[in-house]
């Protein structure tokens, strides 16, 4: 008589809602922060399936199966045994794992592109982000149009953006101006804007965690010849000295309160001078 037939296992089996409600606890705090406060939430969610995982996977484990007299039912490793109930729920893990990555792709991979291309693709990302004109009767400021969207995957809250400023012939932001986005990430942006991008001096903070940023023009004197003016970012370990000194300046985004950024500080629209002075 084998161990899953006892009468000790069957009382185990039947304290099965110990395992579940350690899976409720573990997933209702990740659902509740995608919900509320989307920061990391693929990473989140991985985490949080393998430690469901975990859970389960202790909870079926059993000596006599993982150490057999006979022959294994599952994944034989060396003296140990992945019996075959392990072996499912390991299955299981990584399908899970691989639909939620497929999930996020449309959202982390595929609408950065479509964003940072334009003809149809732009208006494909416009349909996937479901953006639509707020009613008129919802409007806090007239002549300042606001539009919402679905900001993502399975956050059903729709955020609101809207722009207040100078655009040019095609209606796009520029000169001064503020940008203005009520998801989680999305930025109150207050500053100069060239064809439909912020340039020159800006002022920024995201809406949900408060990070703040800043971009400010610096001026520089450089003799290095590994960063051409044309690719400042590309200096090298082992510095190589030009012929003479040159200048510039560099509009540059850094954080200075809030998260950590890795992109940041960053250079951006830099301008060959003669001369600092």
């Amino acid at each position: 008589m084998t161990l899953f037939q006892t009468d000790k296992v069957r009382k185990v089996f039947s304290y099965v809602w110990i395992p579940l409600a350690f899976t409720a606890a573990l997933c209702l705090p990740t659902l509740y922060q995608t919900m509320s406060a989307p920061e990391h939430t693929l990473v989140t969610w991985l985490t949080t399936e393998v430690r469901i995982w975990c859970v389960w996977s202790a909870w079926n484990f059993h000596p006599d199966l993982a150490w057999p007299e006979g022959e294994c039912s599952g994944w034989d490793i060396g003296s140990f045994c992945v019996d075959a109930t392990q072996v499912s729920l390991f299955l299981q893990l990584m399908c899970v794992m691989m639909a939620t990555m497929l999930a996020y792709l449309p959202m982390l991979v595929v609408m950065p592109c479509l964003l940072a291309s334009h003809g149809r693709s732009g208006r494909l990302a416009l349909w996937l982000r479901d953006v639509r004109p707020v009613p008129r009767c919802e409007q806090v400021e007239s002549g300042v149009a606001r539009f919402s969207y679905r900001p993502g995957v399975l956050n059903c809250r729709r955020a609101v953006f809207s722009y207040t400023g100078d655009v040019d012939a095609k209606g796009r932001p520029h000169g001064e101006g503020v940008w203005s986005d009520t998801s989680y990430h999305g930025e109150c942006l207050r500053g100069q804007w060239v064809k439909g991008k912020p340039a020159g001096t800006f002022t920024s903070r995201e809406y949900g965690t408060g990070a703040q940023f800043q971009q400010r023009a610096v001026g520089y004197a450089t003799s290095r010849a590994d960063c051409p003016p044309e690719a400042l970012g590309a200096s090298s370990m082992l510095p190589r000295k030009a012929e003479g000194l040159r200048f510039g300046v560099g509009n540059v985004e850094v954080s200075f309160a809030g998260g950590f950024f890795t992109f940041l500080p960053s250079v951006e629209y830099h301008t060959p001078m003669e001369s600092v002075g």
